[in-house]
């Protein structure tokens, strides 16, 4: 398979990005709104888990913010040449072909 990951892990830690991300958004959205913190919900006295996540979380949106994780789509790659074109698929799921022929 025809796969290409970049140095943050590909699409995986790209996910985990936005998952923090979206995380992070939510819970600011739960202060704004009603004043529930729910990361300090959720870890209660825990503080230095409570900070660990609101610093990955900021982590998180600063990669996304310069770039982030991105999938690089191996279109140029030998495996996409000729008839292999018949089935797409990279490390997100669409635009790099696999070698396997379908029936």
């Amino acid at each position: 398979m025809c796969k290409s990951m970049n140095a943050c892990g590909g699409c995986i830690g790209s996910k985990v990005l936005w998952a923090l991300v979206i995380i992070g958004s939510v819970n600011w959205g739960l202060v704004g709104a009603f004043d529930l913190d729910l990361v300090a919900l959720v870890f209660g006295s825990v503080t230095w888990l409570q900070d660990l996540v609101y610093i990955l979380v900021g982590v998180a949106g600063l990669v996304l913010l310069f770039g982030g994780c991105r999938c690089k789509v191996c279109k140029t790659s030998a495996c996409c040449a000729g008839d292999k074109k018949d089935m797409k698929e990279d490390c997100c799921g669409g635009g790099c072909c696999d070698t396997k022929k379908t029936k």
